[in-house]
């Protein structure tokens, strides 16, 4: 026999909804610090950007390059006494990830900007009544669906029904008129058998055949054969 592994099943309290909701808010507020913090980067480094610089003829009849360019590319390679525009770039970018915070900081800063007292809007939280509104409107709108799809389905069957209804009202006046003769009869054959006193008429032998040949009987399952049970 195959083992089984033993199950729990949190059980539903209001302890456990109240750390769900609570937990729903410390989300909702992280994330809310995460993108104004996001926001305001963004803004600092749009502002810390190199404008765009127009350059007139005047600027550019000596070239593109400035002085200090010019000198560094006429300069001999490697030569310590001329400024390196490469290796200041690659400098100053080594300087700016060793200045740059880390991303454990900016996490800690951020739950640090957590309020310490939530003032909620509500008392509780409403996610789940949604959740059950929302699966009770789903249930609800198919139910109405398969009501419609069986109310056509009715409606077309008695449009087709309406050319028989001659022949369905003729047949069942005939029936129920055989029907009255069979109750007469079934009332003579009760009296008979009440005034017998040899008990010769109980036979099923002599009375069954009899009464599967009635014109009532016949008519009956003719009607039936006629118009079957949908």
């Amino acid at each position: 026999m195959a083992e089984t592994k033993s199950m729990r099943v949190v059980p539903s309290g209001k302890i456990y909804r109240q750390m769900f909701e609570a937990q729903v808010q410390l989300n909702r507020s992280l994330t809310k610090i995460q993108r104004d913090s996001t926001t305001v980067t963004k803004s600092s480094q749009l502002g810390a950007s190199v404008p765009v610089v127009h350059l007139t003829k005047d600027d550019i009849e000596h070239g593109l390059l400035d002085e200090r360019q010019r000198t560094w590319a006429d300069g001999f390679p490697n030569d310590p006494f001329t400024e390196n525009p490469v290796a200041y770039k690659q400098y100053a970018e080594y300087i700016g990830s060793q200045m740059k915070e880390p991303v454990s900081s900016i996490e800690g800063r951020e739950v640090r900007g957590l309020p310490d007292v939530v003032v909620a809007a509500k008392d509780k939280s409403n996610i789940i009544e949604r959740f059950i509104a929302a699966s009770r409107k789903e249930r609800h709108e198919s139910t109405v669906d398969e009501m419609q799809q069986e109310l056509s389905l009715i409606n077309a069957q008695v449009k087709d029904s309406k050319r028989w209804s001659p022949a369905f009202s003729e047949a069942c006046s005939g029936l129920l008129q055989r029907l009255e003769e069979d109750d007469k009869e079934i009332a003579r054959k009760l009296a008979r058998i009440e005034t017998d006193k040899s008990g010769n008429t109980l036979n099923y032998h002599s009375n069954g055949p009899r009464f599967n040949s009635w014109p009532g009987a016949l008519d009956i399952q003719k009607c039936f054969k006629c118009f079957p049970p949908t």
